[in-house]
């Protein structure tokens, strides 16, 4: 099993580990007896609480994950990204801790390249829902009518989006009367470049607001994208163009308390491309030309199209098996069906895949090799660092001291040293990390004086302690520096690790059983080393 923390404010921190045996659910049991599951333990003697996983046993090696606050973010490259997440007040007392595991409900991507891009095969998608939350057939065909092969049971739960002709360039929204405060009914979902501009005679303030369409009932949920204010009872135009990158949005005019004296406005929203892109997810699938489907943005009409793209992520394509943060964005790599490819998130928005070219859009990048990623890390600020089986990459900004975004970034292979499947460990500004043998722990850091990244070999005087291959890796800061390191065989190893004082020291940590796993979390006085042992056949 693994190993890791999750911190919290009742009790906490906390550690995780999983049971052989995971089909079972229950929570707040105080005693550890055939436990099955994922087991969550208080560092400080509060209970223990046990909870369903996915995970099984063999599967738990390949498991790697990042933590924010009180959610840990977990990937597999067989299993759906989760969050892990710690809640206070399960009983209303604010003081009872309880754990969820969940799987991320992603509803904007990403997305494969469009069918008639990568296999210009001109099979039509057409589908007879179109409107946000309807669930009806999609159909694949060729342009001659017949059939078309494209649905397997492991596009369940996948999302497929349909780019389509325009069928309505205009919305119109306005406001009349006199009122304290009002809204303009809800435009359709817009996307894409467009031009708003009012007309009318008013006086008063009104604000264009925007929202997705999911939250369209609470008022908390809009923003302003511009706020007009006319003070003459003439006819007044403003006209504004805006980019709307994201699918799933609507607009309305709002009036606030105070800021409407008498007149009618009204915006005339026009979009300027001649295609939208509608989304759906897949429930089921009927036949290989016939599946299931219930519409998460609206789609433009059920006309079939050629221009479509699957979900980069499936149980077909593979899930991300690495994780990391960077830049206000979280960063996933590495499918069964693209395993070089690295996902970067919308800025802020951890759940935003919809690739677009605004600074703040979700991107993806493609490194040019035939080999895996195995883990990202970020190394220093605006730069990515990416282990492979075939050497280390980094993604960096092209700009000093500016953000990567989708229009600056770019993707090189500054050494050749390879990985193995192991989650790395951050130390300061260096990675540390294990070589695709298993033997050796690199440092990758950049060194200013050569201007350049550097991965030497960390456990080149010690050779011989690796010989049982090291399978899990982690890092204590305080109130020493030093690397945890478990063996296949259960051998617990330290490196006392100190770069600023040159510092490298290999140990053997002579244990009753076997070490299976470590984890080191944080207490209030220094971090604390904590290890699965399977003593005499029972996991402790």
């Amino acid at each position: 099993g693994i190993s890791a923390t999750v911190s919290g404010e009742a009790g906490g921190p906390y550690t995780f580990r999983w049971a052989d045996d995971l089909a079972h659910t229950t929570l707040s049991v105080t005693t550890v007896v055939a436990t099955t599951g994922m087991v969550v333990v208080n560092s400080v003697g509060g209970p223990v609480m046990e909870i369903a996983s996915p995970y099984l046993t063999p599967e738990l090696s390949r498991l790697q994950y990042r933590q924010v606050g009180a959610v840990m973010w977990l990937v597999h490259p067989d299993h759906a990204p989760a969050k892990l997440t710690l809640t206070l007040g399960v009983l209303g007392d604010g003081t009872t801790p309880t754990f969820s595991l969940n799987t991320i409900d992603f509803s904007t991507g990403p997305f494969l390249k469009r069918n008639d891009v990568l296999k210009k095969d001109d099979i039509l998608l057409s589908c007879a829902a179109t409107t946000v939350g309807d669930s009806n057939d999609m159909t694949a065909r060729m342009p001659n009518g017949d059939p078309a092969r494209v649905f397997l049971s492991g596009h369940v739960g996948a999302l497929f989006a349909l780019t389509q002709d325009r069928t309505d360039s205009v919305s119109k929204i306005k406001i009349d009367g006199t009122p304290s405060t009002g809204y303009s009914d809800n435009t359709p979902e817009v996307m894409g470049t467009m031009t708003v501009t009012t007309s009318g005679t008013w006086v008063g303030t009104v604000h264009l607001q925007f929202n997705s369409i999911s939250n369209v009932s609470t008022d908390a949920n809009w923003s302003d994208r511009a706020v007009w204010t006319h003070s003459l009872g003439t006819d007044s135009n403003f006209t504004q163009s805006f980019n709307e990158s994201q699918p799933g949005v609507v607009y309305r005019l709002a009036v606030e308390t105070g800021d409407w004296t008498s007149g009618t406005i009204v915006a005339n929203l026009t979009l300027q491309d001649s295609l939208t892109t509608g989304i759906v997810q897949i429930t089921g699938v009927t036949s290989a030309s016939i599946a299931a489907v219930i519409v998460i943005s609206e789609l433009a009409s059920t006309t079939g199209t050629p221009r479509w793209a699957e979900g980069a992520w499936s149980d077909l394509q593979g899930y991300p098996s690495a994780i990391a943060f960077i830049n206000d964005r979280i960063a996933y790599a590495a499918t069964s069906g693209q395993p070089q490819m690295v996902w970067f998130s919308g800025t802020d928005d951890y759940e935003d895949f919809y690739a677009g070219v605004n600074d703040a859009d979700s991107f993806q990048a493609q490194l040019t090799m035939t080999n895996n990623v195995c883990w990202i890390e970020t190394l220093k600020a605006n730069t990515l660092a990416i282990g492979t089986t075939g050497g280390n990459w980094v993604i960096a900004s092209n700009k000093l001291d500016q953000p990567i975004t989708p229009t600056n970034s770019s993707a090189y292979q500054p050494t050749t040293q390879t990985s193995a499947f192991i989650q790395p460990a951050k130390a300061d500004n260096a990675v540390l990390f294990v070589d695709s043998m298993q033997r050796k722990v690199r440092e990758m850091a950049y060194l200013y004086a050569e201007d350049a990244f550097k991965t030497p070999d960390l456990s080149i005087m010690a050779e011989h302690i690796t010989l049982g291959k090291v399978s899990e890796i982690a890092f204590q800061r305080s109130p020493e520096q030093i690397v945890w390191m478990v063996r296949d065989d259960g051998v617990m190893l330290s490196l006392t690790y100190d770069r600023d004082q040159k510092v490298i020291a290999w140990a053997r940590q002579i244990t009753d059983g076997a070490v299976t796993s470590v984890s080191v979390i944080p207490s209030a006085t220094e971090d604390e080393v904590w290890i699965a042992v399977l003593r005499d056949g029972v996991q402790c």
